[in-house]
């Protein structure tokens, strides 16, 4: 257990130790950097505007608004744990929780990365958010967070620790969208997953065309739970996501998915661990991306199977359509199996429009414009299938057609 301070002073030794990463380190050789950090950056708090994008708030669920690190009504707090049963407070007025002690900067270290670093060593604040044991929520939770420039280009480092009790049940979207001129947040999100316990995760990204966001999320996984996580990325100059799950309790189960949409010069990198720790558990990932414009887009994925995690099930796949010859990607599906009672597969494509789907679609009366809009759809619309709330769903697909839409308008 220690003290914030502890972790804050941890990490300013590790970043004075090893800066910040190049393109000559592995994981970062495609996610150039010296945009972010080359850039001045005021670090306060921002008041609170009215210009969230409304198109971001589902119709349905308990929604907890936080605009450039400031929460536009602390009193929701109290009004959500009454009706939910659970409990939610500021991570900076509970450092001497003993559960906060246990969990903090431990299933994503301070020295995981500089970036995790970073943001412990500077983070203003965040949010705990426990659901007890057998509470199952009847809808969503929503985390919007809005980081809206003024006059100068901002960082927001912010922090996540969510803890589901044994026998839970619930959905959480985290929704960052990035507005204004230039913005770079930094976020950090740590997640227990008790026995049996079942989470349905959704991270949306949505980027300003300055805007550099980039996440470390780990998931730690006791017996028999599950979690369904879903990365939705768009826009946006930078966007990285670092993800590290543990199965690390038998029989527990990770299905994640994720869907790029590029365009213009930005990039989207998505890195994954996936640690099959404990035997008998089941792993199922799958990314896809659209890029258009001189967009680029990353994926690289690691599985690995511990000597320990017999009969493991680990599937892996990586999916991307480009539809310029200027866009760009990156792919690399990796497995480490020490063990030998297991079944695993990886595998990654990449291509063009299948020219010989749209002359078919054309033989059957639909122009070739409406053809090649139906099959994109098509392509990007299958990893939204598993996504079992509606208002989620329904945010995506139109996020989805807006894209389209706007690469026909600009000819893309």
């Amino acid at each position: 257990m220690t003290s914030f301070n502890a972790s804050r002073q941890q990490a300013r030794e590790f970043l004075l130790d090893n800066g910040f990463p190049t393109n000559k380190d592995e994981a970062w050789r495609f996610t150039n950097i010296q945009p972010i950090i080359n850039q001045e950056y005021d670090y306060g708090f921002h008041p609170p505007s009215n210009s969230s994008n409304k198109n971001l708030l589902l119709s349905d669920a308990y929604q907890i608004n936080i605009h450039s690190g400031e929460y536009n009504n602390p009193d929701q707090f109290s009004e959500f744990s009454l009706t939910s049963g659970c409990t939610i407070e500021r991570l900076v007025s509970s450092e001497n929780n003993s559960t906060v002690k246990a969990l903090f900067s431990t299933i994503v270290p301070a020295h995981q990365d500089a970036f995790t670093a970073l943001n412990t060593a500077l983070f203003q604040d965040g949010l705990i958010f426990i659901v007890p044991d057998n509470i199952r929520l009847d809808k969503p939770v929503h985390f919007h967070l809005e980081n809206e420039i003024a006059n100068h280009p901002t960082n927001l480092n912010f922090r996540f620790l969510i803890i589901l009790g044994k026998n839970s049940k619930c959905t959480i979207v985290l929704s960052n969208e990035g507005v204004g001129e230039s913005s770079f947040s930094n976020f950090v999100t740590e997640i227990k997953l008790s026995d049996n316990s079942q989470l349905d995760y959704h991270v949306i990204q949505f980027g300003g065309e300055n805007d550099h966001q980039i996440t470390n999320t780990g998931i730690s996984l006791e017996d028999n739970a599950r979690v369904h996580a879903q990365y939705f990325s768009t826009g946006g100059k930078t966007i990285r996501n670092d993800l590290t799950v543990n199965l690390s309790g038998q029989g527990a189960e990770c299905d994640i998915r994720g869907l790029i949409l590029g365009k213009n010069n930005g990039l989207i990198d998505n890195h994954s661990l996936i640690n099959h720790i404990a035997p008998n558990c089941t792993s199922n990932e799958i990314f896809k991306g659209v890029l258009t414009d001189t967009s680029h887009g990353v994926f690289d994925g690691l599985v690995t199977v511990f000597p320990n995690a017999q009969l493991t099930s680990a599937n892996q796949k990586n999916q991307t359509l480009l539809l310029s010859k200027d866009a760009t990607t990156n792919s690399n599906p990796r497995l480490q199996i020490n063990a030998d009672n297991v079944k695993c597969s990886h595998g990654s494509t990449t291509g063009e429009l299948d020219m010989d789907a749209v002359f078919y679609l054309q033989s059957r009366g639909i122009s070739e414009e409406m053809a090649k809009f139906m099959l994109i759809q098509g392509f990007a619309l299958e990893i939204l299938d598993s996504i079992s709330n509606e208002s989620v769903k329904n945010i995506l697909q139109q996020a989805i057609e807006k894209y389209l839409i706007d690469i026909k308008r600009t000819g893309s």
